[in-house]
């Protein structure tokens, strides 16, 4: 079997979309290991056309999608459009290092492996500085109380395997690079992990993580799904989450309530 790879990016509009989409394809033109195709699935208003980008824009795909589209679908539109056996996903303010794509290659042909996940290093990127280094672990239970190694940017997945699970879970805003994994372990599939380098931005503007609502329902699904396999302090440390953002949501509707109070008091 050859290993090819596609890599599938996800990018929105935001103030910084420019300037991350440069940084991330920086580091997958630099690969010692060319990928074979690039899908660029892009979420908003504006279309965005060709990317011209180096010796290898004539490999780039750019998809629009609407703006609403979350990352779940539009990750799974990237991979529909994939003609490659290898799924590599990485979101458009996240680096690879320069031998990801070589080692990955290495790596799935030395251990046959179908699904990898790769070593995070979470960084503001502004320092360079690590804030975390991702553990790993195959156990499910493992994936409830922290993210164990599963953040997007990391994972190389055979398209038949990904097929398997149906993809990213489209009902899930949050955790979801959390779940394809919780999914493809509930179907007795192997994790394969390896020591690579994969930078994981943790300071985007408009990041999920900084909208409190949509991490109220995205916690709420995640916990719908997979309350069965939850033991009783798996369910109570999400809960616990679920509350703690249902209370800055909370706080900013009261500062909204206060600010069109006194301006509607300032305008009568």
């Amino acid at each position: 079997m050859q290993i090819k790879f596609s890599v599938v990016i996800n990018t929105f509009e935001r103030e910084t979309q420019i300037l991350d989409l440069k940084n991330c394809f920086k580091s997958i033109f630099s690969q010692t290991h060319e990928p074979d195709e690039i899908i660029l699935i892009h979420s908003g208003d504006e279309k965005l056309e060709k990317i011209h980008l180096g010796n290898l824009s004539d490999k780039i795909r750019v998809i629009n999608c609407p703006k609403k589209t979350n990352i779940s679908e539009a990750r799974n539109i990237g991979a529909k459009y994939c003609k490659i056996n290898y799924l590599a996903f990485i979101d458009d303010d996240d680096l690879w290092g320069k031998d990801y794509l070589k080692k990955s290659y290495e790596f799935i042909k030395k251990n046959k492996s179908k699904t990898i996940l790769s070593t995070v290093y979470v960084t503001n990127h502004e320092k360079k500085e690590v804030l975390f280094r991702s553990p790993r672990s195959s156990k499910i239970e493992d994936y409830f109380n922290v993210n164990i190694g599963a953040m997007g940017s990391n994972l190389i997945i055979e398209k038949s395997e990904f097929e398997l699970v149906k993809g990213f879970d489209t009902s899930l805003t949050v955790s979801e690079d959390k779940g394809i994994i919780m999914d493809l372990i509930l179907k007795k599939r192997k994790i394969h992990f390896q020591d690579n380098y994969v930078w994981y931005n943790l300071k985007t503007p408009n990041s999920i993580t900084k909208q409190p609502q949509k991490m109220v329902d995205g916690l709420s699904a995640f916990l719908e799904k997979y309350k069965d396999f939850m033991n009783y302090r798996n369910r109570f440390f999400i809960t616990k989450k679920i509350y703690s953002y249902k209370k800055k949501v909370n706080k900013i509707y009261f500062i909204h309530f206060i600010f069109m109070f006194f301006v509607n008091k300032f305008l009568n």
